[in-house]
Formats: structure tokens, C-alpha cells, sequence
């Protein structure tokens, strides 16, 4: 019985459906500092480990963080002031959902 149990593997499902999220940077347009914040738009138990990059419209990244749990929400300032102006991209990617947003830089 044991081996018949152990041959079907877990029947349950932990990581759950991919949740949405709010992504805001303010100020928009930024001059040199602004934060980040992510917000779950509806409460989840588990999610996959998160990660936010900020690149240039090319695809340059200047910037990569891990966040450990966006299902608590995440909020940072960033120091922009060394970037150069322009449009930039913020991406979140949490498993296999990833949400973008554009700012700018001035």
C-alpha cells in the first residue's frame, strides 16, 4: 500500500493560479528618486520567488532584484539620478506571470 501511494505522487496543488497584480512607480515621470510598489490584487497563500527588472526600450537591464514575497505586497524607493532620460520598463515576473509598466525618466 505504502509503494501504490508513493508510485502516484502528491495529488495536491501548492503553487495554486497565477494572481494579478498592481504595479505602480510614482513620481511618473521621475527625476531622480521614485518607488515601487506591488500590490496583490487578491490574497494568495503561496507564490513562486519574484523578481522585478528595470530595462530601456532596447532591452538593456539596469537594474534586477529578487523580491521574496510579492503576496505581502512590495514597496522600495530607488535612486534613479544616475539614469539616463528616457522611457524605461519595469518588469515583474513571479513564476510564469510577468506584468510590465513604462516610465519615464526626465
Amino acid at each position: 500500500q505504502i509503494k501504490t501511494n508513493f508510485e502516484a505522487n502528491p495529488c495536491d496543488n501548492i503553487q495554486g493560479q497565477a494572481s494579478d497584480y498592481q504595479i505602480n512607480v510614482y513620481p511618473n515621470p521621475v527625476s531622480d528618486y521614485a518607488a515601487v510598489e506591488i500590490l496583490p490584487l487578491q490574497p494568495q497563500d503561496y507564490v513562486d520567488q519574484s523578481s522585478i527588472t528595470i530595462m530601456d526600450l532596447y532591452g538593456k537591464i539596469y537594474l534586477q532584484e529578487n523580491i521574496f514575497n510579492p503576496a505581502d505586497g512590495f514597496l522600495k524607493e530607488f535612486d534613479f539620478s544616475e539614469f539616463e532620460k528616457g522611457v524605461y520598463i519595469l518588469r515583474m515576473v513571479s513564476g510564469n506571470y510577468s506584468k510590465s509598466l513604462k516610465f519615464i525618466i526626465y
